[in-house]
């Protein structure tokens, strides 16, 4: 009897233990959680929208009829109107920055098949697509034609008028003026006509600049048509002598640097050149020049601050 006793407390302690297990609740818990989470997936079932796909083939024929009439020795451009006019017809900045990555393509594509008058084509191409403007509803502004004996006597009223407008300095001498005056005419005559000369003469054939007084210099300059005159509120030269070329200036100014060598506008502004003095060409000429690509082995920078080039 002594014995039986334990057995009876065992049972005891196994039946008041057993309601701890709480597993099944702890599962259904789980479930109802999951459950909760599952709406937030609903996005799945939204439909994608579709682009319009965009239309190049009337830009990519203008490409292809401008490459064909490209000079065919040095791959530049021919006739580009049509193409520009093609690419300011596009709808869309999207269109338009699909098209000069189209150019870019092509470019990339003559440049591995060896075609080196191909890349400049559509290296030049791209230049011009960058500088287009879009076409919108602007009416194109008309071009007047020059009236040379309008500006011829624009330029000699301008060189009166600087005359009797010039302000006298104090302590001049009026009575003696007059006779100075015609004294230098008649000893700088002869030399401002053989300046003016060399300045018109054929830059390969004309030999070295002659000696001559800072008075025969300006005057041959005067004689020549280098004036300003007012254009829609600002200044700008006119010349009446032989059209000069502000690649051939870039180009005479990088030739006597090294390659690699970085030069900025202002820079090859102030450089003399065969084709322009010191600070006589504009910086916007310079500028344009440069980012058209007109110079072979200088190559634009436009990251550079300022803006600049650099030869190749």
């Amino acid at each position: 009897m002594a014995r039986s006793q334990p057995n009876k407390n065992s049972n005891k302690s196994t039946t008041t233990e057993a309601p701890a297990q709480v597993a099944p609740e702890q599962e259904e818990t789980s479930t109802m959680s999951t459950t909760t989470e599952e709406p937030t997936t609903t996005s799945a079932t939204e439909t994608p929208v579709e682009e319009t796909p965009i239309d190049l083939s009337a830009f990519e024929a203008a490409v292809s009829a401008a490459f064909d009439a490209k000079n065919a020795e040095t791959g530049e451009p021919g006739e580009t109107d049509a193409l520009v006019k093609a690419y300011r017809d596009l709808d869309g900045i999207k269109a338009k920055n699909a098209a000069k990555a189209k150019v870019i393509d092509l470019q990339d594509a003559a440049i591995d098949g060896d075609d080196i008058h191909g890349a400049k084509f559509y290296m030049k191409v791209s230049n011009l697509l960058v500088a287009a403007k879009s076409s919108g509803s602007k009416t194109p502004k008309e071009v007047t034609p020059v009236d040379h004996t309008e500006d011829f006597a624009s330029h000699l009223a301008a060189l009166d008028l600087a005359r009797v407008l010039s302000p006298k300095p104090e302590g001049v001498e009026d009575d003696k003026v007059d006779e100075r005056r015609t004294t230098l005419y008649n000893d700088n005559h002869a030399a401002t006509v053989a300046y003016l000369a060399w300045l018109n003469g054929d830059k390969e054939t004309r030999g070295d600049e002659p000696e001559a007084s800072k008075l025969v210099k300006t005057a041959a300059r005067f004689a020549k048509g280098s004036v300003t005159k007012s254009s829609g509120g600002g200044v700008r030269k006119v010349h009446s002598g032989p059209r000069k070329s502000p690649a051939n200036h870039i180009k005479e100014v990088f030739a006597g640097v090294n390659s690699g060598d970085f030069l900025t506008v202002g820079q090859i502004v102030s450089a003399k050149s065969s084709e322009y003095d010191a600070d006589e060409v504009s910086q916007g000429a310079i500028s344009n020049a440069l980012r058209a690509g007109k110079v072979e082995g200088v190559v634009a920078d436009e990251s550079a601050k300022p803006f600049g080039a650099r030869k190749a």
